[in-house]
């Protein structure tokens, strides 16, 4: 397991696989790196149709390809981390 976290040490985040380019902290605008040296900008969403199959058919929801969340659960996790003040893991 690797440790990563932004450059103002609000989001942590524990992995083997690495981290998304989209996840980063809102407060300080960096992604999660394992060293003070590699910090970047996070990289926008990259949102794309997925097809999900439902009791209804055949429905398509705009997923990012690299988190694989939907747009509305992007956008509350943004808010959710401009509100935070403790450490909030990435998943």
């Amino acid at each position: 397991m690797r440790y990563y976290r932004c450059k103002c040490g609000k989001r942590v985040s524990w992995s083997s696989m690495g981290v998304y380019p989209c996840a980063g902290c809102a407060e300080c605008n960096t992604t999660l790196a394992e060293d003070p040296y590699s910090h970047a900008t996070p990289q926008p969403h990259d949102f794309s149709p997925q097809p999900v199959e439902t009791n209804e058919g055949t429905r398509y929801l705009d997923r990012c390809r690299w988190c694989r969340r939907t747009r509305a659960e992007a956008g509350a996790k943004l808010r959710k981390s401009m509100e935070a003040t403790d450490a909030d893991p990435v998943p």
